[in-house]
């Protein structure tokens, strides 16, 4: 989407990535996992299993791995 950020080495497969959403280096977002609005994805993080993220929240590097 509009003014999405996504890093050096992060995998993007099988997601919605809202606006304005960065995704931070070597993340992975697949598996049916949704990024709201303003969501930020720090480096080296695993959101997957249809997990969804609510907009505006921030997750720090390393911060998850679901």
């Amino acid at each position: 989407m509009q003014g999405a950020e996504i890093g050096e080495g992060a995998v993007l497969r099988d997601c919605i990535v809202a606006a304005g959403t960065r995704v931070g280096a070597r993340s992975q977002i697949t598996g049916g996992a949704v990024l709201g609005e303003g969501v930020t994805i720090g480096a080296d993080c695993v959101v997957t299993r249809g997990a969804r993220v609510f907009p505006g929240v921030e997750i720090p590097d390393g911060g998850i791995t679901f």
